[in-house]
């Protein structure tokens, strides 16, 4: 890590630390943890009298280890194999790279056709049959082997613009997107309302601009800040920016984020400089995120309008640093 974790939360008097803790420092939910403990032995924690476990800075270490070579897109059987075998993280893509029959017998979505190609074939699939009981088994296994963040870039939102663009082309094919985006804005909600509840850190209002039913899209976003222990408050994509002013007086938050859910979205930087204005009459921090174009990050640097980073390490520390002051 670039820091000791004393600098982000504190530790025992061993130098351990506890899942809930790890959690928010990694962004990887108990559940994955638990999951990579058990199916891959992927470390091995030590154990309170009660049970509960305890990591060390080295596990915490493999796990930012494993999440790098995830985002390379990795499969976690592979990177587990590797690991297993003392290969260097390092030269564990090369490795994979040379040797693409290392996923287990055991685990057929893990096969040479690449993983993410597998579940995406299976879950368009369910999608298309209406199996809401094969679709929420597939989503259950998924989410209980990968961060969030990782499962939305490779999976959730492919499947959704693919599905989105056939709905546009075709509208006798448009249920099969309407029921999708309504299953996953369901799961997601849930998800995210159950952790935002167990989290203690510092409290971020989330809006978004763009058309309504980029809210799941909003929402994945918002996951990844939650996985890092903030408390969300998600107003959506369809609220007025004229009712923000009265939000920020009202709800007692450290911090304000505008995401852009898409590149074709109303671009209006006078807009954003007036809420940037009573934000900082309150001393709040205030961020933009989501996606704009090179011309539109221009516009906005020009305006001194921070924009956060699209890595997930380096926004924590972006957003801890202005909580800090604000």
């Amino acid at each position: 890590m670039n820091k000791g974790l004393d600098d982000t939360l504190p530790a025992s008097k061993e130098g351990l630390y506890p899942i809930r803790t790890v959690s928010e420092v990694t962004g990887v939910n108990a559940i994955t943890l638990r999951a990579w403990e058990r199916r891959y032995g992927l470390f091995k924690p030590e154990r309170t009298p009660k049970g509960h476990r305890l990591y060390s800075q080295q596990d915490i270490l493999r796990i930012q280890h494993v999440l790098q070579l995830l985002e390379n897109g990795l499969s976690i059987g592979r990177v587990a194999k590797a690991l297993k075998d003392e290969i260097e993280p390092e030269s564990l893509v090369d490795f994979t790279a040379k040797n693409d029959n290392l996923a287990s017998s055991e685990e057929p979505v893990e096969s040479n056709q690449g993983q993410w190609k597998l579940y995406h074939d299976a879950l368009i699939s369910h999608v298309n049959c209406y199996d809401l009981a094969q679709l929420e088994q597939l989503h259950r296994e998924i989410f209980s082997l990968y961060p969030l963040d990782i499962i939305s870039k490779n999976l959730l939102q492919p499947v959704l613009k693919e599905l989105k663009d056939e709905a546009k082309k075709l509208q006798s094919l448009s249920g099969s997107y309407h029921f999708y985006w309504h299953f996953l804005q369901q799961r997601i909600a849930n998800l995210f309302l159950k952790s935002v509840l167990q989290n203690r850190g510092k409290k971020i209002l989330l809006v978004g601009y763009g058309e309504k039913k980029t809210d799941i899209e909003l929402m994945l976003y918002g996951m990844s800040l939650v996985s890092l222990g903030y408390r969300i408050v998600f107003l959506g994509c369809d609220i007025s920016f004229d009712a923000i002013p009265m939000v920020l007086s009202r709800s007692n938050s450290d911090a304000l984020i505008v995401y852009k859910a898409s590149q074709t979205a109303p671009h209006d930087p006078e807009v954003l400089l007036s809420i940037a204005v009573v934000a900082e009459s309150l001393k709040l921090a205030f961020f933009l995120a989501g996606q704009y174009t090179e011309q539109q990050v221009i516009d906005l640097k020009e305006n001194e309008l921070k924009l956060l980073s699209n890595d997930i390490a380096e926004q924590r520390c972006q957003l801890d640093a202005a909580t800090c002051k604000a």
